[in-house]
């Protein structure tokens, strides 16, 4: 039995690679009918190639066989998606087939989803009042709500730079402490202890 380099889908390596270099120049070599002195005994050349073969055949045995596993693995990887798409089109099936949520599926190693229970009237009322409260300090406004605040109409102004758009005063929010508004040219205001304001209407004319 003769092992040369190209034994297998892959080189030898490392000391595998040194045994098959010895064993290609026992061959070459040394001719099969002389002897060697081996570990203290005498073998033919015949035994020394014969022992070192067995030797070899383990190391090629282990290569050959992790060579099959990484081109396995490889096939396997490639047909990964394909394993996948054929488990959850089965999946599907027996969904459908059983129905959703029936205890059944997690024989076949499927999660089964948790059915609600449905609610009572009180749950309901309750869940409804925390809604109402978080919409209130959310500020959250409904369809109809945003529906009935409209803009008004601004005002169309030319001035010397252009026209402009002066916004409706309802629209512009006042701002926070602003006094009260003035009374109109002309009015009137009462003081407290019923004295009229400087420039009142009240003083009389001529005085």
């Amino acid at each position: 039995m003769s092992i040369g380099m190209s034994n297998g889908p892959s080189a030898p390596k490392g000391f595998e690679a040194l045994l098959v270099t010895l064993l290609t120049g026992l061959q070459q070599l040394i001719p099969a009918k002389s002897t060697l002195v081996v570990k203290g005994a005498t073998m033919t050349q015949a035994q020394v190639v014969s022992a070192l073969q067995a030797v070899i055949a383990y190391y090629a045995a282990v290569r050959n066989q992790k060579a099959a596993m990484l081109t396995a693995l490889a096939v396997r990887k490639q047909q990964s998606q394909a394993a996948r798409d054929l488990y959850n089109q089965i999946k599907a099936a027996l969904v459908a087939q059983l129905g959703k949520g029936n205890p059944e599926l997690g024989k076949f190693g499927f999660k089964v989803g948790k059915t609600p229970k449905p609610l009572t009237s009180e749950q309901k009322a309750l869940k409804a009042a925390k809604a109402r409260v978080t919409r209130q300090k959310r500020g959250t406004k409904g369809s109809a709500e945003k529906a009935a605040i409209v803009a008004a109409t601004p005002t169309l102004q030319l001035g010397p730079n252009g026209p402009t758009l002066t916004p409706n005063p309802a629209d512009v929010p006042a701002p926070s402490g602003t006094a009260a508004a003035a009374p109109p040219s002309g009015g009137s205001t009462t003081e407290p202890g019923g004295s009229a304001a400087p420039g009142s209407s009240n003083t009389p004319a001529g005085k």
